[in-house]
């Protein structure tokens, strides 16, 4: 079961939606987070963690199945914010989806 769901939602009147649900998401200490992408046609996701990440890595790529999971390395209390990209399914010409610095991940 994911902790954060992103989900690309069908195009209504031409645009597309990106939600990430929660937007802030609590952890501590050595808590592993999961995150799963939904959207009949969404591919895959990447995280950046700009300014600093909770986790090893300040990238976070899912894989075959759309999901991704790391485990929290930070100690201190502090709020990691993060951008979210998503590619859709077109092989030939496929679009990019992003929310900018808005979803974060908090370390209590």
């Amino acid at each position: 079961m994911a902790d954060i769901t992103i989900t690309l939602k069908p195009p209504r009147d031409g645009v597309r939606e990106l939600v990430v649900d929660p937007t802030s998401y609590y952890a501590e200490s050595g808590e592993d987070v999961h995150w799963e992408l939904r959207g009949e046609d969404a591919a895959f996701f990447t995280l950046i963690f700009p300014r600093g990440s909770p986790f090893e890595d300040d990238e976070v790529h899912s894989d075959s199945k759309m999901q991704a999971q790391k485990r929290v390395n930070a100690a201190a209390p502090k709020r990691f914010h993060y951008y979210v990209a998503v590619a859709d399914s077109d092989a030939e010409n496929p679009d990019i989806f992003l929310i900018a610095g808005c979803p974060e991940i908090i370390i209590r």
